[in-house]
């Protein structure tokens, strides 16, 4: 097993540019990625087979999001932890990690790297709203308070946590220390950062 790190962030909070920037790094975040969709101009980057195990599991999952409440299984820990076994890159970024995290957390060792993408809940609702023009049925505001209640959660629970405010990534507030953090688990790459969100955004 590969895997040294997992990017998660809610949808719209910039997740797909930060994980791209790394990708440019030099560090490995997949094998084959989706092209443009309706959602993203570009790439998501997120790595199709293990994308495909994680939404395998599609039903429970949208149904569990509603109630705000997760149910773990040992079949679900079982799956997830043989794909994660199987997975040869060193990083995966899906925002649906955050609905199965309990999963998650018994799926992965626990050295992973978790890199947490924050942005204005505002900011976020505002792009959900004229990305997905009127799709999302619920509580936009509610739904990423939940997500940044999870984020707590996952804060508290693990050891690596890199945390990345995503506007002041972009502007270059603060990533000098986002870097610093990074070259504390990748010292070899070169993670120049404000080159690349000049090529990537």
């Amino acid at each position: 097993m590969n895997l040294k790190m997992l990017i998660i962030g809610p949808p719209r909070s910039g997740t797909s540019m930060i994980t791209r920037v790394l990708y440019y790094s030099g560090i490995t975040v997949g094998g084959e990625f989706e092209g443009p969709n309706p959602y993203s101009k570009i790439s998501v980057f997120e790595d199709i087979q293990l994308r495909a195990v994680v939404w395998s599991m599609r039903d429970a999952l949208l149904a569990d999001m509603h109630r705000r409440e997760y149910r773990n299984t040992p079949e679900r820990i079982a799956m997830l932890s043989r794909a994660v076994e199987a997975y040869s890159y060193e990083a995966f970024k899906l925002p649906n990690i955050l609905h199965a995290w309990p999963t998650w957390k018994e799926a992965i060792p626990t050295e992973t790297i978790i890199v947490l993408v924050h942005r204005d809940a505002d900011l976020i609702v505002k792009s959900m709203k004229r990305v997905y023009k009127g799709r999302q049925g619920q509580d936009l505001l509610a739904f990423v308070r939940w997500c940044e209640e999870r984020m707590d959660q996952i804060r508290s629970e693990m050891t690596h946590v890199i945390d990345v405010n995503y506007q002041d990534f972009l502007t270059g507030e603060g990533q000098e220390e986002v870097r610093r953090k990074f070259l504390e688990y990748f010292p070899d790459r070169p993670l120049d950062f404000n080159t690349l969100v000049r090529k990537v955004a």
